[in-house]
């Protein structure tokens, strides 16, 4: 104990040596320690201290002292203190101009020698190589001397060999340094020294990419007549490359297997396919038969591609496997891609200020359906990036919206499992039938559709929408029970009353009343096709038809009143939709109708009355099936179903020619007879032609010859 003592007094008793690195305060010293340290924040500020530090002392000792530590400290054991050496390296290098880059470099060299360190060593001693490289790169004067620009571009060649340590860091900081040199210093200096590497742009990624950055660079350079020299070819994407550019993409996707990202080399082939206008070659070639990072290169690339392009490439195989991905990615413990692919269109859309392109990008992913359900998420957060001029010019968002809510609307009435009003379902058909062939003149209060007046007044494509969904809307009202539950005192086995309201009143009964209303009211609402004088009296003709078989129906119900009633109701409706080939039907209809309560009325008739009115004009039993028969030809279920039913009650009174009318249309050898000539055909919609007051039978052409 006491020797020690006596030991630290005669150290205390030295005399003070003239001021040196070793006789600084700790702070100059304590600034190695922070840039050790892994904190980024302590790094940083150690790196500005010492700078400062540095300027303000002026000490030649100090600044070589510095040079020492931070060469030293590139190949640190500690992985984490290499970064903090090597960025203060860089800063120090340039604050201090003075200091020759060639000079640093040569202290690498030679502290970090391969050829002499110790074999534990070794990596550390490739490590302070690669780092030292960084840092000189980082110094931003690189491109003023250009030997010492050459003489770090050997170096990580040499280092390049190590690959089992370094990976691809060697190629990464070349393509790095040729990113910052000009032209003339890569001509002059590098383009021999990197010949090698050029000539095996297809052997590595890292090698294709070195050859891109330099083509990307200096293109001056490497014009076509050199590339033909380095590669023999005179373009890198051709036709005979592509299996050379397959290699080298499965060796890339391979490599970020782990990593789950895209290769800077793809996106950069990409870009380049897109200036030698090979675009197309590349992506039907090597991205779609080949299938290597299509994903992630399909979201890169959405900034990058014209229009044309973007609606090729958005319809393709690619857009396809992306939908199953999707669709097999929603089980558990599956890689989901599809978090990554909103955020690439989300960066396209609030990057991109082209309406039309946006708009293509939004159509083709929303287009991605799986089973008629859409494949992205229904409420898709990136919409909130589209201009105006994408949703409202030509998106058509005014008849999307009304389209939908038409369907919805619709929805509620076909869904049987929905429980609804009797007001509502009147309410929804008043709506419908309203907007498909009527519009607002002059508010009315007996009228609720006329209190709005659109802003936007309804097309054709519309209105067009609004009439198909009205005829489906009264099919599935035909087939719509009671609103309430059936009494329990009905057994069973009762069949079910379809069709009717609670009162036994026809739905399609309700909807003609409302159409009459609307008609008789023209100060309020106006007709989309006004009816003609003679299609006016064929409508008024068909609602004292009703009017009169509702009568008898109320002295005894029979399903032959109350299939009429269908008939002509439904033939009424038809009217708005098509005047013109309905009007001869409603005629024909009617005058039959008169025929048959005549024929009913009569006690009594002398043979010879009989036989000459049989001469004269068909009975009306045969003109009623012959208008079936017409009505048949209508693409409309609803009315094929009425047919039918009103063909159960007329079959007592069917005679041998109405028989013979039905086996004609049947038989389609016949269609070359003049008397019954019939066509039976599958794809034509057929038009009952115009027809002379009498009840002939004409030429007709059938389309639908099964109810």
């Amino acid at each position: 104990m006491s020797v020690e003592m006596v030991e630290l007094s005669v150290k205390t008793a030295e005399p003070v040596r003239p001021a040196g690195v070793l006789q600084q305060n700790r702070v100059f010293l304590d600034f190695f320690w922070d840039i050790a340290k892994p904190e980024q924040e302590v790094r940083l500020k150690a790196v500005e201290d010492l700078i400062q530090y540095l300027k303000k002392s002026d000490q030649a000792d100090e600044l070589d002292y510095t040079f020492k530590r931070l060469v030293d400290g590139l190949a640190h054991t500690r992985e984490a203190a290499r970064p903090g050496f090597s960025l203060a390296l860089g800063q120090v290098l340039s604050a201090f101009e003075d200091v020759s880059l060639q000079t640093v470099l040569d202290r690498i060299k030679e502290k970090h020698n391969l050829q002499t360190v110790k074999k534990k060593l070794f990596r550390n001693a490739m490590f302070g190589n690669l780092f030292g490289v960084l840092a000189i790169h980082q110094s931003s004067r690189l491109p003023k001397e250009p030997q010492v620009v050459l003489g770090c571009v050997k170096l990580l060649q040499s280092l390049s060999q190590r690959k089992q340590h370094l990976k691809e860091l060697p190629t990464k900081t070349m393509m790095d340094i040729l990113n910052e040199i000009p032209e003339d210093v890569f001509e002059e200096v590098l383009l021999s020294a990197l010949q090698t590497e050029l000539e095996a742009a297809f052997s590595t990624p890292e090698q294709l990419q070195l050859l891109l950055v330099a083509l990307r660079r200096f293109p001056q350079t490497l014009k076509p007549k050199k590339l033909k020299k380095l590669l023999g070819c005179s373009t890198i994407i051709n036709a005979d490359n592509i299996p050379k550019l397959l290699d080298v993409l499965k060796m890339a996707a391979r490599s970020v297997k782990k990593e789950c990202v895209l290769p800077s080399v793809v996106l950069d082939l990409l870009k380049l396919s897109l200036k030698e206008d090979s675009f197309q070659l590349f992506w039907d070639n090597a991205i779609i038969n080949g299938i290597y990072l299509s994903f992630r290169l399909l979201g890169s690339a959405l900034p990058l591609l014209s229009a044309e392009q973007l609606q090729e490439v958005l319809s393709g195989e690619v857009m396809v496997q992306y939908g199953e991905h999707v669709v097999a990615a929603q089980k558990p413990d599956r890689f989901k891609l599809a978090p990554e692919m909103d955020v690439f269109v989300s960066d396209f859309l609030q990057e991109c200020q082209d309406a039309d392109k946006q708009l293509i990008v939004m159509v083709r992913f929303s287009a991605l359906t799986n089973k008629g359900y859409p494949v992205v998420p229904s409420v898709w957060r990136v919409v909130q990036h589209l201009q105006p001029a994408a949703v409202e010019q030509k998106d058509d968002s005014v008849f999307r919206l009304r389209k939908w809510i038409i369907s919805r609307l619709c929805a509620i009435i076909d869904n049987h499992l929905v429980k609804k009003s009797e007001d509502l379902i009147m309410d929804v058909a008043r709506f419908v039938f309203f907007h498909a062939f009527f519009g607002t003149k002059k508010a009315s209060a007996d009228i609720p559709e006329t209190k709005g007046k659109l802003s936007v007044p309804l097309d054709d494509k519309i209105r067009a929408v609004l009439v198909n969904s009205f005829f489906g809307l009264l099919l599935s009202m035909h087939h719509l029970p009671l609103a309430e539950d059936s009494p329990e005192g009905v057994a069973v086995s009762q069949k079910r009353a379809l069709g009717v309201t609670a009162d036994g009143t026809m739905w399609i009964y309700h909807l003609v009343q409302y159409a009459q209303s609307l008609l008789s009211q023209p100060k309020h609402a106006q007709s989309s096709q006004p009816f003609s004088p003679e299609q006016s009296q064929a409508w008024d003709s068909m609602l004292e038809s009703v009017a009169n078989l509702k009568k008898k129906a109320k002295k005894g119900p029979s399903a032959e009143s109350s299939a009429f009633q269908q008939l002509f109701l439904l033939v009424g409706m038809h009217l708005f939709k098509a005047p013109e080939e309905l009007l001869d039907i409603m005629k024909d209809l009617q005058s039959c109708m008169d025929k048959a309560q005549e024929k009913k009325a009569k006690k009594k008739k002398k043979k010879e009355a009989v036989e000459q009115q049989q001469e004269e004009e068909p009975e009306w039993v045969e003109v009623m099936v012959d208008i079936l028969l017409s009505l048949l030809s209508q693409p409309s279920r609803h009315i094929r179903q009425v047919c039918r039913t009103v063909f159960s009650s007329i079959c007592p009174n069917v005679t041998a020619a109405a028989l013979t009318a039905i086996l004609d249309v049947l038989d389609p050898e016949r269609d070359d007879e003049d008397d019954a000539a019939v066509v039976v055909t599958m794809t034509t919609k057929p038009r009952r032609k115009t027809q002379t007051r009498k009840m002939t039978r004409k030429t007709k052409t059938w389309s639908h010859l099964s109810c």
